[in-house]
């Protein structure tokens, strides 16, 4: 009767703590997963021990940024919308972090905009830096479509001009099986940039890195409650370029020759009506270069 007793014990103390460890799990990561530098991922902290991590490199990861042209201006706030792309997944988790990229410590003050479905955490990750992300809350992990799932959520820049700072993320694709096995984790980076004063370059005579700044300069954008796509390219001189527009599966959507003038162009081009929800990618073709630029696109 006494090893009946332990036994039973032993199995509901079992239940208990896998019933904690899904329901912890569900309303948010563990703080400092974020695979940022200083920071660790769910992995590797114990709690997804069997997961694969792959570093993504846009496939299954999408983080918009509302600047255009991926600038920050100091004390100015922005949406971050994170969408995470993955067939027949229903469950999805998400942490995200800014650090200033000169010292890697946190940066900026985000808020929870669904604040039904994120939420924002803190940990120490060394002296003198406490690190503030963002993570899904139980009712932001599971998704009425299939395959697909996004956040939004604010982020207020410093009030000062502190140089690039990057955005740390690590989105994890689950089984859905209430266990710590078998799950899929993705690692992703996106950085921002302080504002730079161009107003006075001549974009006739430009050189250097001034030149290779107005060059790589690309965002693409659906403008609010519209079809249309805002196109905004940066180039250093006149010249014949190709916008194209593909499906994140890689099928052609529109394509529309154009041809830019120094400094920046603007370009709108109407969607077609059969466009759906989801990831797109915009590529301009110049001089025998290419420029890609990730969208999500809305009805």
């Amino acid at each position: 009767m006494k090893n009946k007793t332990i036994y039973i014990l032993a199995v509901m103390i079992s239940t208990l703590v896998l019933a904690s460890y899904s329901v912890y799990k569900t309303s948010g990561a563990h703080p400092g997963s974020t695979g940022a530098p200083g920071d660790l991922t769910c992995a590797q902290s114990g709690c997804h021990v069997t997961a694969t991590v792959t570093q993504d490199t846009g496939v299954v990861n999408t983080l918009l940024f509302t600047s255009i042209d991926t600038t920050y201006t100091p004390g100015n706030n922005y949406t971050l919308t994170l969408q995470v792309s993955k067939a027949a997944i229903q469950k999805f988790g998400f942490e995200l972090v800014a650090l200033k990229d000169s010292t890697n410590t946190n940066i900026g003050t985000f808020t929870a905009i669904e604040t039904t479905r994120t939420q924002k955490i803190n940990h120490l990750a060394s002296p003198g830096d406490t690190r503030f992300s963002m993570t899904h809350k139980t009712a932001g992990t599971t998704t009425s479509t299939p395959g697909t799932i996004q956040w939004k959520m604010r982020w207020t820049a410093p009030s000062t001009n502190v140089g690039t700072i990057t955005f740390w993320y690590t989105t994890n694709c689950t089984n859905n099986n209430g266990l710590n096995t078998g799950d899929q984790l993705f690692l992703s980076h996106f950085q921002i940039r302080p504002v730079v004063d161009t107003t006075s370059i001549d974009t006739t005579v430009v050189t250097g890195i001034k030149q290779f700044a107005l060059q790589n300069s690309l965002r693409a954008y659906q403008e609010s409650n519209s079809q249309n796509l805002s196109i905004n390219f940066s180039s250093y001189k006149e010249q014949k370029g190709k916008i194209m527009l593909y499906e994140i599966t890689g099928k052609l959507i529109l394509e529309k020759e154009v041809r830019f003038v120094p400094g920046h162009n603007m370009e709108r081009i109407r969607l077609p009506e059969n466009c759906c929800e989801g990831a797109y990618v915009v590529k301009v073709y110049t001089d025998n270069k290419l420029y890609t630029n990730k969208i999500i696109l809305e009805k």
